[in-house]
C-alpha cells in the first residue's frame, strides 16, 4: 500500500535560500568570464560563432551583474531584468549546443544543464515579478 501524501511543503529556509539565489544569479557572470578567457574555435558551436566573443561575454556578465546587484541592493526590477537576460542567453546557448551535440547516442547533458539554468532564471524572474505586483499565489 502506498502511503498518503504527507503535509510537508518543500520551502527552502532563508539561510539556504540566499546562497542558492546568489549562485543562480552569479552563474551567467562566471560563464561570461569563461567566454572572455576564450576557447578553441573547434569547441564552440555555430551559434556561439555567430557573435563575437566579446558580445557573449558582455551579455552574460551584464546578466550576472544585474542579477547580483538586484539581489544585494534589493532592487527587484534590476534583478528581474538580469534573470530574464540570463534566461534568454542560456536558452540560446542550450539550443545551439543541442543542435550540434544531441544524437541517437545521447549528448543532451550539457544542453539540459543550460536549459535548467535558463528555466530557473525565467521562473525566478516571473516569481519576483508576481511578488512586486502583489500576486503571491
Amino acid at each position: 500500500m502506498v502511503p498518503r501524501r504527507g503535509t510537508w511543503q518543500p520551502l527552502i529556509p532563508n539561510r539556504y535560500r540566499w546562497p542558492i539565489v546568489l549562485l543562480l544569479a552569479a552563474t551567467p557572470f562566471v560563464a561570461g568570464v569563461d567566454f572572455a578567457l576564450g576557447e578553441p574555435v573547434t569547441s564552440t558551436t555555430a551559434l556561439e560563432r555567430s557573435m563575437p566573443v566579446w558580445a557573449w561575454t558582455t551579455l552574460l556578465m551584464t546578466a550576472g551583474t544585474l542579477s547580483v546587484v538586484g539581489y544585494v541592493r534589493r532592487w527587484p526590477k534590476v534583478c528581474i531584468l538580469g534573470l530574464h537576460l540570463s534566461g534568454v542567453v542560456f536558452f540560446a546557448l542550450s539550443a545551439g549546443i543541442a543542435v550540434e551535440s544531441v544524437d541517437v547516442h545521447g549528448g543532451f547533458r550539457v544542453p539540459w544543464l543550460y536549459l535548467v539554468i535558463a528555466a530557473a532564471s525565467w521562473l525566478a524572474a516571473l516569481g519576483y515579478w508576481d511578488q512586486i505586483r502583489g500576486d503571491r499565489r
